[in-house]
């Protein structure tokens, strides 16, 4: 019997260690598969800054890197990061993301060796609170019509401290700021907006 339940209690183990294992995800270098740009024993990993509403931290909105903390120096003029910004960090080594939230990038073996970036696009929009609509603006403060239709988040952000309130507060219409990655900057027509913004993220 105690032999049967020392078995029992080594296959748990073995079990439970196997299941750490997995949390980890090894992404190598297969992000951006562009042979020119790999480095040996390393490769090009790509992230989208995004927010996070209240989960991470109550209350506040919290930026993320495609769903991870940051685990590289931003690059200059980029601090503050923008919603939709989207970095290419080059690294040697073996890039591994811990599967919590928010996730966790760890390099083992080597180093980030160089950040490049591609800036959100910031759009003047409307939010109409009738419908709950967005409309998107040009130079002139006219609206303009998107066939595709408009995605945005639910909330916008106020000031530069994490704060933000629901779109769904607003008592009349309001002028706020879109940001869009320039990688998802259409999608059928349609814009898909990162964050929004009371006031200009990036004067």
């Amino acid at each position: 019997m105690k032999k049967l339940l020392s078995l029992v209690l080594s296959l748990l183990c073995i079990v439970s260690c196997t299941g750490c294992v997995a949390r980890m995800l090894d992404v190598g270098g297969t992000t951006l598969p562009d042979p020119s740009k790999q480095q040996p024993g390393g490769g090009l990993y790509t992230v989208t800054a995004g927010y996070d509403y209240g989960m991470h931290r109550p209350g506040l909105a919290t930026m993320l890197y495609s769903s991870s903390t940051l685990f590289f120096d931003l690059p200059e003029g980029y601090d503050p990061p923008v919603a939709g910004d989207e970095f290419a960090i080059t690294y040697t080594g073996e890039l591994l993301i811990q599967e919590s939230y928010p996730s966790t990038v760890v390099i083992t073996g080597g180093k980030v060796i160089g950040v490049t970036a591609e800036p959100a696009i910031i759009r003047q929009v409307r939010y109409h609170v009738k419908d709950k609509s967005l409309t998107l603006l040009d130079e002139n403060g006219e609206e303009v019509k998107i066939e595709g239709g408009i995605s945005f988040p639910e909330y916008y952000i106020i000031g530069d401290e994490g704060k933000y309130a629901e779109l769904s507060s607003l008592t009349e219409d309001t002028e706020l700021y879109g940001s869009i990655s320039y990688t998802n900057r259409m999608s059928n027509g349609g814009i898909t907006f990162s964050g929004l913004y009371l006031e200009n993220p990036r004067p």
